[in-house]
């Protein structure tokens, strides 16, 4: 899930394209040990700490993810709140539940963030990455919540439906994307393919294929949780706060985080320097008698500390 941003160039199908998979794949890939963790390691006292913390954080990027004013800005928070629900699920005892929140991540976000062309056909196939964040029974994540929850249930309920209102309102947003019909045919028979290809296997992992397949689930905590995810979305299309303007006053998270990256960078390429004019020092004509004075040094230094 660390770090929260990664440099890359910033045109757009950069972002769409190699931005994609270098958030997604990085973040799921930190998520496959939660897979592999036994419950008997969970049973401390620290457990309700760290979930509640989970939790916080779930809610923050979930909140931040719906009010987002595109689905390319609000990356970093889809990946925050789907790791949050994972971990989650982890900590409750649930490793199956992490698996299909991991798998969630990359094909229900990869679907999302990969269309890159307006198609209200497309667009409408698309929602079905609700059904696969939903928990719905047979659905991607109906093993998300069998572990014991206890009285964090609300709040978790809470988390994933502001992620999947949030899902559904930038599958639904027009803005900023061209038209499929005005791409070649190739390309408006091969770029839909591959979409759908990523939105079967998500049904299909709910059927067929794994250890959290054909899954009942929490049904009734699913059924919450996708209620007040319509409420959200109809509250989201009618009042102010879901729509945030940014101020001028503002300074960009994004861009500082940007100087830190290219501070790192900086360094990085200084000690690169330093590394190469060592070696051109050692392999130049005069590097036989760097070696031995090296060597000379070395050993005059192990015989004063030997006793």
């Amino acid at each position: 899930v660390l770090p929260l941003h990664l440099p890359y160039a910033s045109e757009s199908n950069l972002r769409r394209g190699f931005g994609t998979a270098l958030r997604l794949v990085s973040s799921a890939s930190s998520l496959i040990l939660l897979g592999r963790i036994s419950a008997e390691i969970l049973s401390s006292n620290l457990t309700p700490i760290l979930m509640t913390l989970t939790l916080i954080a779930a809610i923050y990027a979930g909140w931040n993810w719906l009010r987002a004013p595109d689905e390319l800005n609000g990356r970093p928070h889809w990946v925050i709140g789907i790791a949050s629900l994972a971990i989650l699920s982890a900590l409750s005892g649930n490793s199956i539940g992490a698996i299909a929140w991991g798998c969630a991540l990359i094909l229900v976000g990869g679907a999302l963030f990969l269309a890159s062309v307006q198609n209200t056909l497309l667009n409408r196939v698309m929602l079905m990455g609700v059904w696969s964040l939903s928990a719905l029974p047979f659905s991607l994540t109906a093993s998300a919540w069998l572990g014991s929850l206890g009285l964090f249930i609300p709040f978790t309920i809470l988390s994933q439906a502001l992620m999947m209102a949030g899902f559904i309102r930038h599958a639904l947003r027009p803005i900023g994307r061209d038209l499929l019909d005005a791409q070649p045919g190739w390309m408006q028979a091969v770029y839909p393919a591959g979409i759908i290809l990523l939105i079967l296997i998500q049904l299909m992992l709910g059927l067929i294929g794994w250890s959290g397949a054909l899954q009942i689930g929490a049904w009734l905590q699913a059924i919450i949780a996708s209620l007040l995810t319509l409420g959200l979305v109809w509250a989201s299309q009618r009042f102010r706060i879901f729509n945030p303007v940014r101020a001028h006053w503002v300074t960009s998270t994004e861009s500082q985080l940007n100087n830190f990256y290219q501070g790192l960078w900086s360094l990085y390429r200084f000690l690169g320097r330093v590394s190469q004019v060592i070696t051109q020092t050692l392999e130049g004509q005069g590097g036989i008698m760097w070696t031995l004075l090296f060597l000379v040094l070395f050993v005059s230094l192990i015989t004063q500390v030997a006793p």
